[in-house]
Order: structure tokens, then sequence, then C-alpha cells
């Protein structure tokens, strides 16, 4: 058996990879292959881009290759006696240059080098240049960081740097533009639910009396987070898809109140709530008017100041479709006045409103999710919910909210799983609604028209195929 060993760096696989595969492979019966490992690729290169894991996965998937192994050294002697390979193939491109390996292996008895051309066509050098449009090596060379606690990444900087405090309070801006209010915007290191526990525990005390409005999973887990806090709450519960009818929140709006909690798109059921009257109600109270907005923010209507909201929080992960990890949340000046004992360090605010004088926060923030807010907070994005509202309801299925949201639509299904596994064969992720919903509730969010129209057409298909019908309401599971 004639084994043949070849090796490189596998940067940007490209075609010109697969040739020297190819052609090694047919010099002889078993193909091995050295994939160099980062810190080698480091040595030599200034911009490594697929890291070593990942190019030995690729490589192991082609058909022409039966083995991969590491190297930490280009054509090492002591790798290339282990392998003891019949034939050594290599790029053309090293042909002029020393590998003492290889000079050590022209010398052996019945041994064979062989160099292959990729095309003549095409490099990782060129496929760079040409998806960049410029010299990568010159223009994409970072300064390295040596700062304590922050280390080397392709999308960071170090926060406590006058740059950051710069591109922080620019940020600023522009979320208090988005969010329509005058008052600072803090940005927290936490998921939406952070940011709910934050707003409770910057405005009230053990004690205080507050109305939740609990319309889904979300609108409970208000009312959750203050009893954790020792608060009294009076808890309007509507039945899942309905709204809260602001002459309800007049009715119970008493003296004694504190604040009062909405949650502007319950996302269980993707149903609105009308916030702008509330806070026209609201704002007749000493009561503080607290919104969830984390799955309304840019998607539907929201003037925070115009609307006499007091505390608003959003997150990242939704209609900003940044990847989870930030929350945020403004306080009016009244909140800001209002009285609080509860415990707190992490969610202090005012420790955030002193470290944002000068562009700061008051604990390591994510970075590289704040340099993506930098980048994605001019971008906006139209939800197509009205096509798919209407292609699920032609097609005879329910929706949930009684005023669906724009940001994404619910809809009643019989077997929600099961219908989730068939939209995964068609390479689409949808997912379901919180318990005790979660087989019967089927949830979306599109941002363009075509994938309106192919969502439509998918659903259309596995409808007709699965025989799927929607849930009669009396079938369905109680809160």
């Amino acid at each position: 058996m004639v084994t043949v060993y070849t090796t490189g760096t596998w940067d940007l696989f490209h075609i010109g990879h697969l040739n020297i595969l190819r052609r090694s492979k047919k010099l002889g019966d078993k193909l091995i292959v050295g994939v160099s490992t980062d810190e080698l690729v480091n040595s030599y290169k200034e911009n490594l881009v697929i890291p070593f894991v990942d190019r030995a996965e690729i490589i192991q998937a082609c058909k022409y290759v039966d083995e991969v192994i590491s190297q930490h050294k280009l054509m090492d002697i002591s790798q290339l006696i282990e392998i003891n390979p019949d034939i050594v193939t290599i790029g053309s491109d090293w042909k002029d240059k020393y590998l003492e390996g290889l000079e050590w292996f022209k010398q052996q008895p019945n041994k064979k080098v062989v160099y292959l051309d990729y095309t003549g066509r095409i490099s990782s050098t060129t496929i760079r240049n040409k998806l960049f449009g410029f010299d990568m090596h010159e223009n994409l060379l970072k300064p390295k960081l040596f700062t304590i606690g922050c280390h080397e990444s392709r999308d960071m900087m170090y926060n406590r740097s006058p740059e950051f405090s710069k591109l922080y309070l620019k940020l600023q801006d522009g979320l208090k533009e988005l969010f329509k209010t005058k008052n600072d915007v803090y940005i927290l290191t936490s998921s939406g639910t952070g940011a709910m526990e934050c707003a409770i525990t910057n405005i009230l005390s053990k004690g205080d009396e507050v109305l939740v409005v609990n319309g889904g999973a979300f609108g409970q887990r208000w009312a959750e987070i203050c009893r954790c806090f020792g608060i009294n709450v009076k808890e309007l519960k509507l039945e899942f898809g309905k709204s809260i009818k602001p002459s309800e929140i007049e009715v119970n709006l008493s003296g004694n109140i504190k604040a009062v909690f909405v949650t502007h798109n319950e996302t269980s059921s993707c149903n609105l709530t009308d916030v702008k009257t509330i806070g026209e109600i609201v704002k007749k109270s000493n009561a503080l008017f607290v919104v969830d907005a984390i799955s309304s923010f840019l998607g539907e209507e929201l003037e925070v100041d115009n609307w006499g909201i007091d505390v608003v929080i959003s997150s990242s992960q939704k209609a900003l479709l940044l990847p989870p990890g930030l929350s945020f949340i403004s306080l009016s000046e009244k909140a800001w006045k209002s009285t609080s004992n509860l415990p707190k360090y992490y969610f202090d605010l005012r420790k955030y409103k002193s470290e944002l004088i000068r562009g700061q926060t008051p604990f390591t923030p994510a970075i590289s999710l704040i340099l993506q807010l930098l980048r994605q907070i001019n971008k906006r994005y139209s939800f197509n919910s009205s096509v798919v509202r209407d292609s699920i309801v032609n097609l005879g299925y329910s929706l949930v909210g009684e005023n669906p949201s724009n940001y994404g639509t619910a809809f009643y299904v019989n077997d929600a799983l099961q219908i989730i596994e068939a939209f995964k064969k068609e390479k689409i992720i949808v997912n379901p609604s919180a318990p005790p919903y979660d087989n019967s509730v089927i949830r979306v969010a599109i941002t363009n028209a075509e994938d309106a129209q192919h969502f439509s057409e998918i659903l259309k298909k596995i409808t007709n195929e699965m025989n799927f019908k929607t849930k009669e309401k009396d079938e369905l599971p109680r809160l």
C-alpha cells in the first residue's frame, strides 16, 4: 500500500486546496493530511481566518482524505518518521523554500516529493483581496490588546479607554432617539429579565403595592419578580391572547398603588397592549408607569416621553436583531425620585448614572455586543406580519392575539412540536410559545417580504401534507 502525506495551512479552504487533495490521493492508496495548528499558522500568517478545529473538520469531510493529523511544525522530521509515507506532496509555492523535514525526506531511499500547483489562478490571498477589495495584511491588522482582563478578539476593544467612552456616549444619542425620550438609556449586560429586576429594585420598597397586568408568561414574570422582593401584587389576570381594557386599569388604580406594570407586546401570545391610552390614565395618578418593551421596541410604535412611561425596558435579541446579552432601561425624573430600599448591587442604577457621565459602565460590559449595537442602531427592518397573518388565517388556523403585534405572529395548532420538526426539514426554524402553550401555539417573526412569502408556501405545504388543523379554544390549556 502506497501512503501519501500532504500538508498545508488549509486557510480559507478553496478549489485549489481541493485539487491538491484530489491529485495527492491519485498518487497512492492512503492519504494522510497534516493540518497546521493555530499556533503554527500564527507564526507565519498575520490573520488566522479559520481555527484548527474547523479546518481539520473540513479536510476530514473530503472524500479523498483517509486520515487527518495535527502538525506543530511544517514537515517535522520526527512526524515524518512516525508516518513513514512513501510520497510527500506539497504546494508548488513551497518549492523554493527551505523545509528541513522535506530536505531530509528527499534523501531517504524509495521516497518521493511531488510539488502540486493549486490552479494557477487562486490562492487564499487572492480570495481575501477579492472579498475585501484591499490588502488585508495592510488594512485589517488591529492593535494588539495587552490590557489586564481583556484578550485579543476580532471585535473587541478595551472598555476603559477613551475610544470606548466616545463610542458609548455616541450610543446614547441613538438610543434616546429610538426610545423617543430625553432621559438617559442605561445598557445592562443581562437578558431582558435582568432589566425587569433592575426596574423593580430601583423604584420600589418592600411592602409597596403594585398593579400587574398578566396576559401571559412575561406579564406573569413581572408579578413573580415583585413577589420575590416582598412587593404586594394586585394582579389582573387575562385570558391568553386577550388585551387589558384601559378602563380596567382606571378602576383598579387606587391611591396605594405605587407602580403599574404592563407588557407592551406579550411575546408568548404576540398580543399588544394599548400602552398609550394606559399611560394617559396612569399619568393622572401618583403611580409610576413601567413598560416591558422587550419585543415591541422598534417593531411597534413606542413614544416613551409622550406616552407618560416612567420606566421602559428592552433587550438586544428581538427587533434589533442582535444576539442576546444586552438589555436597556430608562427612567423618568419621576421614577428617579421614587424611594427604594430593596437590595441591589449589580443592578444599582445609581452606579450606572454616575459612570455614564464619563462614558463608562460600573462593570465590564459585553463589549463585542456593544460594538455590534453601534453598527446596527441605524438599521431598520420591516416586519411582514400582515402577509404572514393572512396566509395563516387563509389556511384555517386561528391567531392567538386579539390585537396581534407587528413584530411577531402567534397561531394555534394541534401539535406544535410536530409542526416545528416539519419546518426544520424545510430548513426553517420556528418556535413554540411558553408553557403551558408549548404544544398548542407556534410563533414566527419575519423581516422581509421574500421570507414571508417563503414561510407561507412552506406552511401551506406542511398543512396539506400532514393535515394539520387549528386547535379549538376549549381544547387549550389554561394558565
